[in-house]
């Protein structure tokens, strides 16, 4: 392990870089250098001699490919730094590694590549150790095996390889390139080792065939767009598309395969399930032609940039045999650094090397392949079969021969309740769509008229939501993309009965399967129709729903004491919750008698001059607008002692739209830049990669602007007051990060900042608990409260992670404030 002193000493060094003349990048590239300089015993001469005499001191290494690096690209920020930087920045060095083996320099060259590169979002980072040894497990051991990795990052693959391979990198970016070449240096990769900066795309277009490889292995960027500019690789091309270059990138490197050769390569979901026809075609072509060997799927959130889970996919020429072995490694893996999960590559290894099936790996025939459609998701085909017993097994009848497809009607009005995929329900007890609270909207052409009894199904989604729909003399419609509506036959089976068992385990197995898609599970419909239920007498079908209706309201009536006794609802809790309510119906009452007196004014009195002198009794003394006056002064004083006992009435008063949260977040964002200038670095992460992955460019809540940006400018507040100690420095950082959950349709946005942690032992209740407070610059006890209302009004939920506690936050951010939203699922 890397001493911490010698670590801090580093990043304090970096820290001074808005003290030096560099940018972030150049004072990485010449920390680099100067590691490579300490191992070539060049440093401490040249600490002395300082940057205006480097070259002499820098032409006396052995390494003719140091001195042309620094001639060609490193000359210049050696000159450029200002010596009382590069002089302290050498000296820094120099006492870290003082303190370590000349075998631990590698890993300290690595973590200042690792801080740049997490600082700078881009896509580019060092792979994990774990990955790299799984896709250079299938190099064949054979001596001078031809060895080609395009997109070749940080040259992660070349760091461990023998030196009897003959390796050839390349990497685009020219920053990343010079880092990867002085990185090879430092773990002594052979000199015959050659890594190009070069566009590897590009070189296809014009070197098809020239060179063939024995091995070929690539972390390639994912779902990449390409442009017009490569049009010798676009025409005629038979498999994939320039608008998602997946395929094509797995196509164009399989031709560079000698007759004999492997290839391994890391690819996201999409690629095993997209319907797209070039790929379903090529992926039927590896299949067909038994190039297809292993698909092993990796645990999300192993890579800094993006949240998505991963497969490493291993194609052979040399075609053995027609099994393909599937391994499921997703649950395979531990957390050591709070948000990044680390792979246990032991148990990995033990499933992709072992010879027979298990719970987490198969070998399966490219016939099966075939027969679900050339589609290559683990989960179709390694699962554990639902168990049920044996009457119920002979009784299964196929989904297809109990419902049946509604076909699309055209709606006839311009505007009608719209059933949406939130509308639809996941409760057993209650299946049926309440139709007064369909909201009326503009009828569109994805929209079709529901005018039957029917099951409605989810087709987004961690769940199906089956859902029973009546209809009524008013026009009703459904999202099409999302939705798919079934008539029932009730001959066989009673709708009830056949969402009950929608809902059991032995068919979410079923479900599981054959959901695909990387991030928005989806669900086809051919797929669904083959789904099995379990269908016996309708006799025994209402003796069934009878029991499980019983079984289901004991469940809820447990739930409730167990709420009341954990939380010890007492009067004080139940007068706050009669607040809250009484809060929401005044906002309706003052809404009402506003209008009320509207149309009196506007419409009433014109025709009736004399309205608001009129008597309910001759006999009486008060008028009209007497009683009118009396109800407007005592609605404001009920306000007013709603709002003496708690804020709870602002909280009701919501103001629901549809936010696109990123676009909210970024123009935040500016916001706040205008109102506290360069105070701190404000930035927002909002994984690029997945949304790719998922054909997505933003994601979508329900909720108020108003009171989010409230929340927002709770938390940045705190992180100034008490993270920064309200001091105004410009290391200061503060990130936005979104990270998705598109199984369950959810997202959480990460708000962290680089200033002080919590308080030891600060739990989640004390955060929440209104007027608890702790710090030299304690407040009064309501900002993680208001945070934790609102979220709950947004159907959310309100968390966060600390450096003091268990999980700890990787690099310079120390407390992050977790805010999860349901999100509108998208087609």
């Amino acid at each position: 392990m890397i001493p911490l002193l010698a670590t801090i000493a580093l990043f304090q060094t970096v820290r001074n870089l808005y003290k030096s003349n560099l940018s972030d990048q150049e004072v990485t590239l010449l920390e680099c250098f100067l590691l490579l300089m300490e191992k070539e015993e060049l440093l401490n001469s040249l600490s002395k001699v300082g940057n205006s005499d480097a070259k002499r001191i820098i032409y006396k290494s052995s390494n003719i490919e140091l001195i042309q690096l620094y001639d060609a690209y490193l000359k210049e920020i050696v000159e450029k730094a200002r010596k009382p930087f590069f002089s302290n920045l050498c000296s820094a060095i120099l006492s870290a590694t003082e303190q370590i083996n000349d075998s631990e320099i590698p890993s300290l060259f690595d973590s200042r590549i690792k801080t740049y590169i997490e600082k700078q979002s881009t896509g580019d980072e060092l792979q994990p150790k774990e990955l790299t040894l799984l896709l250079n497990h299938f190099l064949p051991k054979d001596e001078n095996q031809k060895y080609y990795n395009p997109f070749g990052g940080l040259a992660s693959l070349a760091i461990d390889l023998p030196s009897t391979i003959n390796y050839y990198g390349e990497e685009l970016n020219i920053s990343v390139w010079l880092l990867a070449k002085m990185r090879m240096m430092i773990y002594d990769c052979p000199a015959h080792f050659l890594f190009k900066n070069k566009n590897s795309i590009e070189g296809w277009c014009y070197t098809a065939g020239d060179s063939l490889y024995d091995y070929i292995s690539y972390n390639p960027p994912f779902n990449l767009q390409l442009d017009e500019s490569f049009p010798h690789l676009l025409e005629d091309e038979k498999f994939g598309d320039y608008r998602n270059a997946n395929t094509l990138i797995v196509s164009q490197t399989f031709k560079k395969l000698k007759k004999s050769g492997t290839m391994s390569f890391v690819m996201p979901n999409g690629f095993l399930s997209s319907n797209k026809p070039k790929d379903k075609a090529f992926r039927k072509y590896l299949s067909e032609n038994n190039y297809l060997k292993y698909v092993i799927s990796l645990p999300e959130k192993i890579l800094h940039f993006t949240s998505i889970s991963v497969n490493v996919i291993v194609l052979s020429k040399e075609m053995s045999g027609n099994k393909i072995r599937f391994v499921d490694g997703s649950d395979l893996f531990s957390n050591e650094s709070g948000k990044l999960n680390k792979i246990d590559i032991k148990r990995l290894f033990s499933e992709i090397d072992r010879e027979n099936n298990s719970k987490l790996s198969k070998s399966v025939d490219s016939e099966f392949i075939a027969e679900n459609d050339y589609n290559l998701s683990i989960n179709r085909y390694v699962f554990e079969k639902p168990v049920i017993d044996r009457l119920d097994e002979i009784r299964l009848e196929k989904l297809s021969d109990i419902i049946s497809l509604i076909p699309i009607e055209k709606p006839t009005q311009l505007e009608a309740r719209l059933i949406n995929i939130g509308e639809l329900s996941d409760d057993k007890l209650n299946s049926k769509i309440e139709l007064s609270r369909l909201p009326i909207k503009e009828v569109k052409s994805s929209s079709s008229l529901l005018s039957r009894s029917s099951m409605l199904i989810a087709t987004l989604g961690n769940s199906i939501k089956p859902t029973l729909f009546q209809p009524d003399n008013k026009e009703t419609v459904y999202e099409r993309g999302k939705i798919l509506a079934f008539t029932v036959d009730t001959d066989l089976v009673l709708p009830e009965y056949l969402v009950m068992e929608l809902h059991k385990d032995y068919v979410q197995n079923q479900l599981d399967r054959i959901r695909s898609g990387s991030g928005i599970p989806r669900i086809r419909k051919n797929d669904l129709l083959k789904i099995e239920i379990v269908v016996p007498t309708f006799v025994e079908q209402e003796r069934k729903l009878s029991r499980e209706y019983h079984r289901l309201h004991q469940e809820k009536l447990e739930e409730v004491k167990k709420i009341s006794t954990d939380f010890n609802i007492d009067v004080a809790d139940e007068n706050s919750f009669l607040r809250h309510q009484i809060a929401g119906s005044m906002k309706n009452l003052r809404s009402a008698f506003k209008f009320i007196n509207k149309i009196l004014e506007d419409q009433v009195k014109t025709e009736m001059p004399d309205l608001y002198n009129l008597k309910a009794n001759d006999k009486l003394s008060s008028t009209l607008g007497d009683y009118l006056r009396i109800m407007d002064r005592d609605l404001s004083s009920v306000t007013k002692i709603l709002n003496k006992a708690g804020t709870e009435i602002d909280l009701t008063e919501l103001e629901v739209e549809k936010i696109d949260l990123i676009r909210f977040v970024e123009n935040y964002k500016k916001e706040v830049k205008s109102r506290n200038g360069d105070h701190f670095l404000l930035e927002v992460n909002k994984d690029k990669a997945a949304l790719l992955e998922n054909d997505l460019k933003t994601v979508y809540i329900l909720g108020d602007k108003e009171k989010l940006r409230q929340v927002f400018d709770n938390i940045v507040a705190n992180a100034l007051k008490h993270g920064f100690d309200n001091k105004i420095d410009s290391s200061n950082k503060i990130v936005f990060e979104f990270i998705y959950d598109f199984k369950n349709a959810e997202v959480q946005l990460d708000i962290s900042n680089s200033g002080n942690p919590l308080p030891p032992d600060y739990s989640h209740g004390s955060f929440i608990r209104k007027g608890s407070s702790s710090g030299k610059n304690a407040g009064d006890g309501t900002g993680g409260w208001f945070i934790n209302e609102v979220m709950k009004l947004h159907k959310g939920h309100f968390g966060f992670t600390d450096e003091t506690g268990p999980e700890g936050i990787p690099g310079d951010l120390v407390t992050t404030i977790e805010l999860t939203f349901p999100i509108i699922l998208k087609q």
